[in-house]
């Protein structure tokens, strides 16, 4: 028998698989045994819950670079129907073998470049998320994408980011200049 070791541990579900596999992921140190990955996201979960109006089981979700999709995997938990977009293909395996061991049907993964997020492309979303991902942007591209949010968000749009308060540097976009 293998050693199995939990990589997740979500609102009571919990994920096992064994140390060698674990090792490949990239999920745990090899000397340590059990590692939680998943971190605290029930207060947004519950922020959102709070204001979008509707019951999460009747929500679409979209989390933007996603990483290993902990708020996709989190509001799907709660019945949601959410789509994560990772640009990094060992980042959407990670995803997919979460997903796949959590039994979760109402969550899916994508390798794509968040910059290519289009109504069009992707639909509409009743909670789009956005956290950590602005500042890795040129002014832009982060531009382009505030935009292109908007367009693909029904009622909520949570952006998690860095600002600069300074205002030393100054972008022409479209004519107008931003800072």
């Amino acid at each position: 028998n293998e050693r199995l070791v939990q990589v997740a541990q979500i609102e009571g579900h919990v994920a096992r698989i064994s140390q060698a596999d674990a090792g490949l992921l990239g999920v745990i140190e090899h000397t340590r045994a059990d590692i939680v990955f998943a971190p605290d996201v029930s207060g947004l979960v519950q922020a959102a819950q709070d204001l979008v109006g509707k019951p999460l089981s009747e929500c679409k979700v979209l989390d933007l670079a996603c990483l290993e999709g902990h708020y996709a995997i989190e509001f799907a938990l709660h019945g949601a129907e959410a789509l994560g977009i990772e640009g990094r293909a060992a980042s959407v395996a990670k995803c997919d073998f979460a997903r796949r061991n959590l039994g979760l049907e109402r969550v899916r993964f994508e390798q794509d470049d968040v910059r290519h997020l289009s109504r069009d492309k992707h639909g509409v979303f009743d909670i789009v998320i956005c956290s950590g991902l602005l500042y890795h942007l040129p002014a832009r591209d982060a531009q382009a994408l505030i935009a292109a949010m908007y367009q693909a968000c029904s009622r909520i749009l949570i952006i998690d980011t860095f600002i600069s308060l300074e205002g030393r540097n100054a972008v022409d976009i479209d004519g107008s200049e931003r800072r």
